[in-house]
């Protein structure tokens, strides 16, 4: 008898050495034999059932439920099943045994050694509650739009995040979740303020993305829409460029994008208008001006109408642009733009409103032939070449002495050859000579601009000879 107590004496004292945080938390009290081990759950009762097997007791027993043993004894208590579906739908999955105040005191469900029964011991079979989960994704105004590559949900379990093979109905413990973060498109989108309530039963929730439904709209100065230009739209983070093209009206719809400042490239006729910052958050249709608009030209005028050979010819022409007009050049050739072309700067003239180049003098016989070239402040360049047959005139004159003022002459054209021959008259003028004191001998230069009228001259001539020779 005295060799049993000193062996008890020894287990009390190698329990206290292997175990002295259970006997910190359970104070040393003894009990009177039997002693008593209740064993519950966290698992109601309404939903499932846990049932448990323990040292002499083989058959299984549901929870909660209260075993008897003698004080000194060293027991066990094991669960039969680590996972089980409620009614409810929930899964239960095994976590941990909690002894008393001791919270994880094992993991192990299927051989839990208890401490040497000296006192009342409860245990919990603590299990995890599962239920299944379905994320659905919508934009601001609830249009449907693309999952994200990544959610972020935060719950008192700690953070779990979600790919997009998670989104239909995935297990999660039941709890109140908050939607933390989601990356879409490209871009950390933080959000914060949604919750899904997972505790009870299987939940479908749709989570708000930040997503804009984003236009662009391309005009000109006159406010007519831009049809054909390129856009290219990049993000500012740099992760996602997209390319449109213009529609009739002008428009670029982008589709949904994040939150944020994107760039809009812009390419319209082989010319780059360069980047734009626009961003859908502030305005859902962002209007891009382009001066895309070439300069309205006139039809020019010339002054003299008719040159001579000593004459500088002046080039008169309207040209007018919203924005501006930068410059304007006139281009000319003698020889019907074989070899030689030149260029001279028009002017603004304001007394006249208008541009004025001046072409210098050319001689006796030269046909000239020009157009007009206008550029506006953004670069756009227009071409008035008379519809691809040029501007032009002709250079020919005769002098003629002896006139008198305030005498009326006429003048007709006619063509002579070599020997003397004459064509029919051709086209005549009518100028009356003017009054100027003291009276002198004028000169007065004929000047006979049409091409036609020589020619018309010629052909009498060459029919009138012809009708001579014949037999």
């Amino acid at each position: 008898m005295k060799g049993k107590t000193i062996l008890a004496m020894i287990a009390v004292l190698l329990i206290g050495a292997l175990f002295p945080v259970f006997l910190a938390n359970v104070h040393a009290i003894t009990c009177p034999s039997p002693c008593s081990l209740i064993v519950l759950t966290n698992v109601p009762s309404s939903d499932a059932s846990v049932t448990v097997t323990a040292k002499g007791f083989p058959s299984p027993l549901a929870l909660n439920h209260t075993y008897t043993y003698a004080n000194g004894t060293v027991n066990w208590v094991q669960v039969t099943s680590t996972n089980i579906t409620g009614s409810s739908g929930a899964r239960y999955i095994f976590k941990q045994w909690d002894l008393n105040t001791i919270q994880g005191w094992s993991s192990v469900a299927n051989s839990t050694a208890l401490p040497l029964m000296i006192q009342n011991y409860t245990v919990t079979a603590v299990y995890e509650k599962l239920l299944p989960l379905t994320l659905s994704f919508t934009g601001p105004s609830g249009q449907p739009v693309s999952p994200p590559t990544s959610l972020t949900l935060q719950s008192t379990f700690g953070s779990a995040t979600l790919t997009p093979g998670q989104y239909s109905n995935h297990w999660m413990n039941a709890a109140v979740w908050t939607v933390a973060s989601a990356t879409w498109q490209g871009v950390q989108e933080t959000l914060g303020t949604q919750t899904i309530d997972l505790t009870s039963i299987a939940v479908a929730a749709s989570v708000m993305i930040q997503a804009y439904d984003a236009q662009i709209q391309l005009i000109n100065n006159f406010n007519s829409p831009i049809t054909g230009a390129s856009v290219t739209v990049t993000l500012t983070n740099g992760t996602k460029t997209y390319t449109f093209t213009s529609d009739a009206q002008g428009y670029v719809d982008l589709g949904l994008l994040p939150p944020g400042t994107y760039n809009a490239h812009v390419v319209y006729q082989n010319r780059d208008y360069g980047s734009y910052v626009v961003d859908p958050t502030v305005n859902p249709v962002d209007t891009i001006r382009l001066d895309a608009t070439p300069p309205t030209i006139g039809t020019p005028s010339l002054s003299p109408s008719t040159p001579g050979s000593n004459d500088t010819v002046t080039v008169a022409v309207a040209v007018s642009d919203p924005t501006g007009v930068a410059s304007v050049l006139i281009v000319y050739t003698t020889d019907n733009w074989n070899l030689v072309n030149s260029t001279v700067l028009a002017p603004y003239n304001a007394a006249f409103d208008d541009y004025r180049a001046v072409i210098p003098e050319q001689p006796q016989g030269s046909h000239v032939s020009f157009y007009v070239v206008a550029l506006n402040v953004g670069g756009n360049r227009a071409v008035n070449n008379n519809s691809g047959s040029f501007f032009s005139y002709n250079i020919h004159s005769y002098i003629v002495t002896g006139l008198s003022q305030g005498n009326t002459y006429t003048f007709t054209v006619r063509a002579q050859d070599s020997t003397g021959n004459q064509s029919n008259a051709g086209l005549s003028q009518i100028e009356t000579m003017p009054i100027q004191q003291p009276l002198q001998q004028y000169s007065y230069v004929l000047l006979v601009g049409i091409v036609g009228a020589i020619a018309l001259g010629a052909l009498a001539f060459t029919i009138s000879r012809r009708r001579r020779n014949i037999p």
